[in-house]
């Protein structure tokens, strides 16, 4: 485990430095956006509270739910885990309001700005939290305790993994066997280009580059083919692009 990590490796702050000055010197704005955010916050706790009356008839959606992280039903349908849901939503398009009403950045850093800050928000999802989620809890209630069990022994490995940094393991590491079920025979390079190298690994890697070499061959002639009937088309001034002899 390196001694030192570098906090900030992809230079968010100067980014957000440089959207903190620009927001500032248009404070009408912000006031003007947490305006519309007190209302729109206020409209969704009086329907919460028509909710937990039972008045559901006389609700509309105030905050439309077509977030996927929110599918389970009860982000809409049970009254605490909405209020839940509709706050984080507010709160996230208030933010993002924010940042693309913000003028003087340029192009690069405004965009940079907008990934940063979706960034944050998706880290402050209340899906990503045990308390917060409702399949979450309905997984635990379900298995008794089992998934949080299960969890954390994912957790644990990923960190020795790591050697004490979070290292996720997105396959089995002792899936594979070499020698058995991974080849360790030589390749050979059949393919390259500039951004490219392909190796054949197998018994009959002659067949694979012989096909290859067909291929290539076809796609030139198909590629005369079709520069010349641009160029009857008089699209283009040359005669010939490629040559296939």
């Amino acid at each position: 485990m390196p001694e030192s990590l570098e906090w900030d490796p992809l230079n968010s702050s100067q980014v957000f430095s440089e959207l903190f000055l620009n927001m500032a010197q248009r404070p009408e704005k912000i006031m003007q956006a947490n305006l519309d955010l007190w209302k729109q916050s206020l409209a969704c706790y009086q329907q919460n509270i028509q909710l937990l009356l039972g008045n559901e008839q006389d609700c509309e959606e105030i905050v439309p739910n077509h977030d996927r992280r929110f599918r389970h039903e009860s982000w809409s349908q049970q009254p605490a885990f909405q209020a839940i849901r509709q706050s984080y939503q507010l709160l996230t398009q208030h933010v993002q309001r924010l940042v693309r009403e913000t003028e003087g950045l340029d192009d690069k850093t405004a965009k940079r700005a907008e990934f940063y800050t979706q960034l944050l928000l998706d880290a402050m999802s209340p899906s990503n939290f045990v308390g917060s989620n409702p399949e979450v809890i309905d997984k635990i209630i379900e298995t008794g305790g089992q998934s949080v069990i299960d969890g954390m022994m994912n957790l644990k490995n990923d960190l020795e993994r790591g050697d004490g940094m979070l290292q996720i393991s997105m396959t089995d590491s002792e899936a594979f066997e070499v020698g058995k079920n991974i080849a360790t025979t030589p390749g050979k390079v059949v393919y390259e280009r500039k951004t490219v190298q392909q190796k054949a690994r197998f018994k009959y890697r002659w067949l694979f580059g012989a096909a290859g070499s067909v291929f290539i061959l076809l796609l030139g002639y198909q590629i005369t083919f079709f520069q010349n009937e641009l160029h009857d088309k008089t699209y283009l001034g040359k005669k010939t692009l490629v040559n296939t002899s």
